[in-house]
């Protein structure tokens, strides 16, 4: 699952499996209150105990413009989405359940980063993960707040 922070809302896309392991974000965009601790963990506690939806066809040049995350923000463009945004990426690798973080990567796209910040055994009651995810986007979350920004 993809996760996204920013300004004050935590982000959950509606994700769908196309062909292989491509990975699709649909609407809708599930927009929270990062104040709203508890709700969040319910919301990934769930998507981590549901299996990813499976879309065999879909329109490229209407999902092209649907755009759903920016649409859910009302910004006008990706870029203008993700410059503010932090992704955070919950999924298995293995056996596992793994959290990375991002940082902005070429153009505001996201680049994972080299080490997971952190890793579960895939037999992990979601609502454990769901927490330890939460706590672990919140600190980020209030860590950014007290640094102060910097222009390129």
């Amino acid at each position: 699952m993809e996760i996204y922070v920013r300004e004050g809302k935590v982000l959950l896309p509606t994700l769908a499996v196309r062909s292989g392991d491509i990975i699709t974000v649909f609407e809708p965009v599930r927009a929270l209150d990062l104040s709203d601790r508890d709700k969040i963990v319910a919301a990934i506690a769930k998507a981590v105990s549901e299996p990813l939806p499976r879309v065999d066809l879909i329109d490229p040049a209407a999902h092209a413009r649907t755009k759903p995350l920016p649409r859910a923000v009302k910004a006008r463009s990706w870029t203008a989405f993700a410059k503010p945004a932090r992704q955070w990426v919950l999924r298995e690798e293995g056996r596992n359940l793994v959290l990375l973080s991002t940082h902005h990567a070429y153009n505001y796209g996201f680049q994972e980063d080299d080490q997971p910040t952190r890793v579960w055994p895939g037999d992990t009651d979601p609502a454990i993960v769901g927490r330890e995810t939460v706590d672990l986007i919140l600190q980020a979350a209030r860590e950014n707040a007290t640094q102060p920004s910097q222009s390129a």
